[in-house]
């Protein structure tokens, strides 16, 4: 999925709504981008936008702060996605469709160790620097090491398939 995203990027598109319904399994365990109805090109990011569309559960902070969004904000969403199959819950507490109420919720996101005691720290370490609020803490390429890989593997990455 990171791999996909980031392919997306170097086309000139960002993705914008990451979330468990637009990812598709092929043959096995395949996972596939679905749905780019939102998506929108690098280069007309340029300019925040006044709407904010997506899913709350998985929008990205800087959407919701009005801010240019980048690769980093799929990640987010990917993330924000991971933890919600892993853990059964999504990274922070709450409902809300207020703007305000959200970016306020998604500042304190919750840790995936906490939300799913057990996993592998390196896993945990992973999903939580995904998703976190700061963009620049997140991960800015897939190709400096395969760190998605070779965080969510083995039978954490089995159980996030049979969701």
């Amino acid at each position: 999925m990171a791999r996909g995203l980031r392919a997306a990027y170097e086309k000139g598109l960002i993705h914008r709504d990451v979330k468990p319904g637009n990812i598709l399994f092929a043959s096995g365990e395949m996972a596939k981008i679905g749905d780019f109805g939102l998506a929108v090109a690098v280069e007309q990011n340029a300019e925040a936008q006044n709407e904010i569309l997506g899913t709350p559960y998985y929008v990205a902070p800087e959407r919701l702060n009005n801010e240019v969004e980048d690769f980093r904000s799929d990640i987010y969403s990917l993330g924000a996605t991971l933890h919600h199959a892993i853990a059964g819950r999504p990274p922070f507490a709450g409902e809300t469709n207020s703007a305000t109420a959200l970016r306020d919720l998604k500042n304190n996101p919750l840790s995936l160790g906490a939300a799913a005691p057990g996993l592998r720290r390196e896993t945990v370490r992973t999903i939580d620097r995904m998703i976190a609020p700061d963009r620049g803490e997140r991960f800015a390429s897939t190709k400096k090491r395969n760190w998605f890989t070779s965080s969510i593997s083995g039978n954490n990455a089995r159980r996030v398939v049979r969701l």
